[in-house]
């Protein structure tokens, strides 16, 4: 779940030969650029051979493509926060935190890939279903990305090479907030363990 939650939520390129599909890519990063910092509220739901399996809810909190914080809320409370390409995971159930840094660029999530300019012959982009997909056989990643008439992601689908679909839907973007400066900092009671990886 570890690779899958950091491999999330890939985007875009820059270098793109459509002066539509530009168009689109502009519009939304853009819009993301105007309204942050924003939090928006997220239900991942994990779907095999089209039964609903896992489904959890949370808060995302975007400052910068730089910082981006995932808090898992229901059913259980876990919290992912990435700064710049390093990460932490606290499991709050498994009194745990996971630390360690992202070793390829598609590892990256949505909200920060979309910034890139390397990944332009993964990206196919549909300006009139406002859709962006990414596919990456090597890394074995394929996401389809839905953009709301606003420019705002609103639904991702992640293909897992296993089978299984990842869905994230998004809703109620919470725009322009002033966030606190321990925004970004693990709150724990101090009472865990702490693993890093090289």
């Amino acid at each position: 779940m570890l690779k899958k939650l950091i491999f999330l939520f890939i985007l875009l390129s820059s270098f793109l030969n459509s002066e539509n599909s530009g168009d689109l890519l502009y519009r939304v990063r853009e819009k993301l650029d105007r309204i942050k910092p924003f939090k928006v509220e997220f239900k991942n739901q994990v779907i095999n051979d089209g039964i609903l399996e896992i489904e959890e809810r949370g808060l995302m909190t975007f400052r910068d493509r730089k910082k981006i914080k995932w808090e898992y809320l229901d059913p259980d409370h876990k919290i992912w926060i990435l700064s710049e390409d390093s990460y932490e995971y606290y499991d709050e159930e498994d009194e745990q935190i996971t630390k360690g840094r992202l070793e390829k660029k598609t590892q990256l999530w949505i909200f920060q890939l979309l910034y890139t300019k390397e990944l332009s012959e993964n990206i196919s982009l549909d300006p009139e279903k406002r859709t962006i997909h990414f596919s990456n056989k090597n890394d074995g990643a394929d996401f389809l990305i839905f953009v709301s008439e606003s420019f705002l992601p609103i639904k991702i689908i992640q293909k897992d090479p296993t089978g299984v679909d990842i869905v994230y839907l998004f809703s109620e973007y919470r725009i322009n907030l002033a966030l606190p400066d321990d925004e970004f900092k693990l709150k724990t009671d101090g009472n865990v363990d702490v693993i890093e990886f090289e």
